[in-house]
């Protein structure tokens, strides 16, 4: 059962409240690297190395 009935209005503010600072900060608290972001690190570590 959904907390609330979303509607593409009611997205949009609250894609539109919250600054990308504020949402990016909470991300790195709460999230941490995605698997897929180390992944992509791995990888470029790997190329480098044999360049």
């Amino acid at each position: 059962m959904p907390l609330t009935h979303w509607t593409p209005g009611k997205v949009l503010q609250s894609l539109t409240a919250v600054p990308v600072k504020a949402m990016k900060h909470w991300v790195d608290e709460n999230l941490g690297t995605t698997l897929t972001a180390k992944r992509a690190t791995t990888y470029k570590e790997f190329a480098k190395s044999f360049g």
